[in-house]
């Protein structure tokens, strides 16, 4: 039995997932670029490294495997490796892992009649598990902090660096957010990071709040810069409407949706299309929205607005390179008249 672990949080595509396998597979000196072969060549050296190995079954395990999005050829190429005969000597078996419980619902229908899946669900980590894993690594990571096991399976943390109330405040927070066991540590790395900057001889609650407005702040930037062309341009057509027009109306933003899109060539897409982004958008955590009733003869209708900052928006809009082109020449000042 062989397995390959890869984490795709960084691949868009099947073939970067393809091409990083094999260098996965083969020895430093035999590396490959990760670019510049054609997509049936980059498919069939992974089955020739699939086929090498001496084992009767390989288990392929892609973390954070909706980093790759609608380019999901990955996921049918290699669970029917066998079936098709490209690999004949190893049983090939895949592992996805990812936090976004639609992803699944987005494959293409061929991926999914494929992949005869059968989905799992870890239930997020309770603030007592994410206390006791923040202690381990604690011991690990601070100077005079050790840690012991109770007899009952919990930890005890003794330090003078941290104080009482930090990896409890730490594992709250995380635990009410998402349960992430990674979120939890970065929260301690961070408030640890400045203390020390600050020349701090110990962590404390303070240097935990503030560590947590840092960390979601950079959340929400690392998931709007993952968001793709259109609901970006979705965005986009909020930040036109001036701060006293917001929360406004689908039309409305659809209007300056698709002047934007026209601006950079873009597909412009339905009416219906961008109520489905706007939707998506809201469940992510990036608009608020309301429904407004005005009786028989206004009907009811959504209005949405930011429920973040919208400079920060716009910061993250600016570093997509094709985005950027809507900012140019607008001097931050942005109305229907710069188009």
């Amino acid at each position: 039995m062989s397995f390959v672990e890869l984490n795709c949080k960084s691949l868009n595509s099947s073939y970067q997932v393809a091409a990083n396998l094999i260098n996965k597979f083969r020895e430093p000196e035999d590396q490959i670029k990760p670019t510049g072969y054609p997509s049936g060549m980059i498919f069939t050296m992974l089955f020739e490294e699939l086929e090498k190995l001496d084992a009767t079954h390989c288990l392929v395990v892609l973390d954070e495997i909706d980093a790759i999005g609608n380019d999901d050829d990955i996921l049918y190429k290699l669970p029917r490796a066998n079936d098709n005969g490209n690999v004949a000597n190893t049983a090939v078996g895949v592992i996805g892992i990812s936090n976004d419980f639609t992803f699944r619902d987005n494959l293409s229908a061929r991926v999914k009649d494929s992949l005869c899946d059968e989905e799992i669900h870890f239930p997020p980590y309770d603030a007592n598990k994410l206390g006791n894993i923040l202690k381990q690594r604690a011991s690990e990571a601070f100077h005079d902090t050790t840690v012991q096991e109770r007899e009952d399976g919990e930890f005890e943390l003794s330090s003078g660096i941290l104080e009482d109330d930090v990896i409890p405040l730490c594992a709250a927070f995380a635990a009410q957010d998402s349960g992430s066991a990674r979120q939890a540590l970065k929260l301690l790395y961070k408030a640890g990071d400045m203390a020390r900057d600050e020349g701090s001889e110990r962590i404390s609650e303070g240097h935990v709040r503030n560590a947590d407005e840092v960390v979601e702040r950079d959340k929400v930037r690392e998931e709007l810069s993952r968001l793709p062309t259109q609901s970006k341009l979705t965005l986009y057509g909020l930040l036109l409407l001036e701060e006293g027009v917001l929360p406004a109306k689908r039309n409305r933003i659809y209007e300056r949706y698709v002047l934007a899109a026209k601006r950079i060539d873009a597909e412009v897409r339905t009416d219906r299309t961008i109520h489905d982004r706007l939707s998506q958008l809201t469940l992510k955590g990036f608009l608020d929205v309301r429904e407004q009733n005005k009786g028989p003869k206004g009907g009811s209708y959504y209005e949405y607005e930011f429920s973040i900052r919208a400079d920060l928006v716009g910061d993250v809009l600016q570093e997509d390179g094709r985005i950027q082109e809507l900012f140019e020449g607008t001097d931050g000042s942005m109305t229907l008249d710069s188009f």
